[in-house]
């Protein structure tokens, strides 16, 4: 560019006509480097969106993994209750059984030999 142009840059009454000699004269150096700072603008925005999808997509299987694993500890909390009721009732018939058999214990103590005797020819055991 000449002279010309920078005193018209440097001249205080010329500026009011900077808009469209600025528009004119625009060196292409300036134009490339736009599109290339345009470009490289872009480029950053894709690698963003990019990383925001795989970020959502990521956060999509991490809560499907919990909402499983919620999942299964519901079903096992349910199980244990039920599983504990099943040996609270096991326990309740362990109790009476081991209270029938103490009671027999101590009948068969009582019973004398002879007792004994009579009872078992009254039932024989059955071979």
């Amino acid at each position: 560019m000449g002279g010309g142009v920078q005193n018209m840059y440097q001249n205080p009454d010329n500026l009011r006509f900077e808009p469209i000699f600025y528009r004119q004269f625009t060196p292409p150096r300036t134009t490339y480097l736009f599109v290339i700072f345009s470009l490289k603008a872009q480029a950053i925005a894709n690698q963003a969106e990019k990383r925001q999808r795989q970020f959502d997509k990521s956060m999509e299987e991490w809560k499907q993994k919990c909402a499983d694993l919620q999942h299964e500890l519901d079903v096992a909390s349910s199980d244990a209750r039920s599983n504990a009721g099943e040996v609270y009732k096991l326990k309740a018939q362990m109790e009476e059984y081991n209270e029938t058999i103490e009671a027999l214990r101590r009948e068969n103590k009582n019973l004398s030999g002879e007792e004994i005797l009579v009872l078992f020819f009254q039932f024989p055991p059955s071979l």
